[in-house]
């Protein structure tokens, strides 16, 4: 039963984003976390989220983009954006070669937006999975402490750009309307994080947060949700989504959208495209 209701999550994110379909059709050890395990992971739930919104703020008449590094390397897409690390805790627990992807490159699709969304007024907006890490990179030197809470999907505004200084050192930059950050990283395995340098303290404020669960209890979520606005809250408010692959609500978030996995293709679209628009709507403001 599971397989199948993870190919009919695969189809429905097919249908409602065309434009993702190199990174939706790749085959591999790292594409199969997500559509050959375990439903109860979210990780399909996720991207099913992910894709709604998408196709929500299209139809809203913003434009939507898949970052080069995606359509260059599609598997990079799947991984959270999380700076890779070696704990040692775990003796042989390496990410140099784990599913066969070069750390260098784990570390660039960290760094990387899953996708670019643009409104009308030109406001660029950034969509990552399980973590922002510039924005955890600005917490540790600022704060000097290190959060563990990520929401499933979080967007900002402002821009972010990555670039190789060479084999083993990535730069990183966030732009918002007046400020800057930037800061470079040493690809290394390493319990620490390899920060190299890190210049300026503007905030990157989160405009929208989408948790997600196959099941989850309504506490919990509810209990995530104050731990995220601690996080990312600033000037402007901070809309929120539930999206629950059972028929749990929790009253703490701007809305709540319970879709039925067993039901058809078309109905699974269709229920998450009208449950995505208050998101979207979110974003259409200057």
């Amino acid at each position: 039963m599971s397989a199948f209701i993870l190919e009919k999550i695969r189809k429905a994110c097919f249908d409602l984003c065309p434009e993702f379909s190199n990174v939706l059709k790749v085959e591999s050890e790292v594409t199969a976390s997500t559509w050959k395990a375990s439903l109860s992971s979210g990780k399909a739930l996720e991207l099913l989220s992910l894709c709604g919104l998408l196709s929500s703020c299209r139809e809203l008449g913003m434009s939507i983009e898949l970052p080069s590094l995606y359509i260059e390397q599609p598997e990079l897409f799947y991984l959270r954006n999380v700076i890779p690390r070696q704990y040692v805790s775990k003796p042989g627990h390496s990410h140099d070669s784990e599913n066969g992807l070069s750390l260098k490159w784990k570390f660039a699709a960290a760094l990387t937006p899953k996708a670019i969304i643009r409104n009308e007024h030109g406001l660029q907006y950034c969509v990552f999975r399980e973590g922002i890490a510039t924005h955890m990179i600005r917490d540790l030197v600022l704060k000097k402490s290190e959060y563990l809470d990520r929401p499933d999907i979080i967007v900002t505004a402002g821009e972010y750009e990555t670039n190789f200084l060479n084999d083993s050192i990535i730069e990183f930059k966030y732009k918002n309307k007046s400020d800057e950050l930037r800061g470079s990283l040493r690809i290394k395995n390493s319990e620490s994080l390899p920060l190299i340098d890190f210049q300026g303290n503007c905030s990157i404020e989160a405009k929208l947060i989408i948790e997600c669960s196959v099941d989850k209890k309504s506490q919990f979520a509810t209990g995530q949700l104050v731990k995220y606005k601690k996080l990312f809250a600033g000037k402007t408010n901070l809309h929120s989504t539930f999206v629950n692959g059972g028929s749990k609500k929790s009253l703490a978030f701007d809305e709540n959208v319970n879709i039925n996995l067993k039901a058809n293709v078309d109905i699974i679209k269709n229920a998450m495209l009208i449950g995505m628009n208050a998101a979207a709507k979110s974003l259409q403001k200057s």
